[in-house]
């Protein structure tokens, strides 16, 4: 569930995506019965789970290439125009 839209908010503010890693990290803990002090990298390879940061980038190029394979997509356009350049270095 914490997945779902991170193709729009995954490119928000690290300070506000970490929030989201310490209610996943919280999670697995819970879900695994560990303690609050196992290192998190442990966590993820205890629940074969990859971070939440690898899951946002395979969602984005997922939905990237789903765009590209559609040519009735409205953003198709937009994604091969190649002058995203200044809108990829203003965000935050």
């Amino acid at each position: 569930m914490i997945d779902y839209g991170s193709v729009v908010y995954g490119s928000a503010r690290p300070s506000y995506l970490k929030r989201l890693d310490y209610v996943h990290h919280q999670a697995l803990r819970l879900c695994l019965g560990a303690f609050r002090t196992s290192p998190i990298p442990s966590l993820y390879a205890e629940a074969f789970e990859p971070s939440l940061s690898s899951r946002r980038d395979k969602l984005s190029l997922s939905y990237y290439f789903r765009i590209l394979s559609n040519d009735n997509h409205p953003l198709r356009g937009t994604l091969l125009n190649g002058n995203n350049n200044s809108l990829f270095n203003a965000r935050p």
